[in-house]
């Protein structure tokens, strides 16, 4: 038996309408393919779980209203503005987005290319970082100059910090927690 034929093979067994001989054959089978026994073992559960659910009712009408509107041909109703706002939407993205990158690429290559230009830019990163480390020593002198004064300048600080924290957290939360939640399922109904 191929892999597809057990498969259906193991349908028909679930609705009871496999012969004997093809039911014996079934079992056979799964008697030496470990991995088909399992596969029936999950869909004899999921039989009895399904068989074992409570079936609601439709509501009054609502076959022969749904058999009314798949007969119009209705389906879905999109709103096609949806469909112009994305190509838009895209169209403008790439209108940004390539002229950027091209750019990029082009002063990327006259980098590369021009001996000159790199040994500016080089300067020009060592000028920046000697620039950064001098703001940064001026940091910490002023910060080690505002803590000798007042000692408790730090403690009060992240003391200020951390609440201001906890309260952004909390509101977050909140925020997330009980945004409003939208799921749509997806039904195919069966004409029978």
């Amino acid at each position: 038996m191929t892999h597809r034929q057990t498969k259906h093979a193991m349908n028909l067994a679930i609705d009871r309408l496999l012969d004997t001989d093809a039911r014996d054959a079934l079992d056979e089978h799964l008697d030496h393919s470990p991995d088909d026994a399992l596969l029936w073992h999950k869909m004899q559960r999921v039989d009895r779980t399904l068989r074992g659910a409570a079936q609601v009712a439709a509501p009054a009408g609502f076959s022969a209203r749904l058999m009314a509107a798949l007969a119009a041909g209705r389906g879905p109703q999109t709103d096609p503005r949806l469909g112009i706002g994305i190509a838009v939407g895209l169209m403008l993205a790439a209108f940004v987005t390539i002229p950027v990158l091209g750019g990029l690429l082009l002063l990327a290559l006259s980098l590369i290319l021009n001996t000159t230009a790199i040994q500016t830019a080089l300067a020009g990163l060592s000028r920046l970082g000697s620039a950064l480390s001098a703001v940064l020593a001026t940091f910490v002198t002023q910060m080690g100059t505002l803590v000798a004064t007042n000692p408790l300048m730090p403690i009060l600080s992240m003391a200020a910090l951390g609440t201001l924290a906890m309260f952004w957290r909390m509101t977050w939360v909140q925020a997330v927690r009980y945004a409003p939640v939208t799921y749509q399922i997806p039904v195919r109904v069966v004409a029978s």
